[in-house]
């Protein structure tokens, strides 16, 4: 099974089995997707850490497995306004990626059954899943077996996102700050 195109939905919906107080809020810090499942898959959640508001899960299918680490206890229904904006260097090969939808947003936390209130509304949070899911069906991202991505800034709808490739790493960004960053390991275990 290749990644991408709507792959990664059915690991979201493992991950939305997540509900209640505790989980209200929670934002995604890093996101690693790999080919292959565990060595020893039983559950199709594996809690991995839940220490001092940082938990770690595992959830996998047929299509790989993703390794999601999320900050929990998010009080705030919005994200903060960005006081200090990273600075961005534009690369030689940076280029305009995409422009996420609300309506691409609902579709995605629809399918998912993800319920967090910082993708809903006019310019909703685009959800860390849906851009790593869109990474993945990219024709440049077709031989990656390993995708790490960290999120240091919110992606909201609307904006124009930018994609710079450097090697095995690669950053997206907005017109105003750095919003995540990564690493790309290709299926023969190669950085790209």
């Amino acid at each position: 099974m290749f990644p991408g195109d709507d792959v990664l939905r059915e690991l979201a919906r493992r991950l939305s089995m997540l509900q209640g107080e505790r989980y209200a809020g929670a934002l995604i810090t890093e996101a690693v997707w790999r080919k292959g499942s565990p060595k020893n898959p039983q559950e199709p959640l594996r809690i991995l850490r839940d220490c001092h508001g940082f938990f770690t899960v595992e959830v996998w299918d047929d299509c790989g497995t993703l390794t999601v680490t999320m900050l929990l206890n998010h009080r705030k229904r919005s994200i903060p306004p960005r006081l200090i904006p990273r600075p961005c260097r534009a690369a030689e090969n940076e280029h305009m990626w995409h422009v996420f939808s609300a309506g691409e947003v609902a579709e995605f936390t629809a399918q998912a059954g993800d319920t967090n209130v910082l993708h809903t509304g006019e310019h909703p949070v685009v959800p860390g899943l849906l851009m790593l899911e869109c990474l993945l069906a990219d024709e440049r991202f077709r031989d990656v077996s390993r995708l790490q991505m960290k999120f240091r800034q919110a992606a909201f709808a609307g904006d124009a996102l930018y994609l710079s490739l450097a090697g095995d790493a690669f950053q997206i960004f907005s017109a105003r700050q750095l919003l995540c960053e990564g690493h790309i390991v290709n299926k023969y275990n190669q950085t790209i």
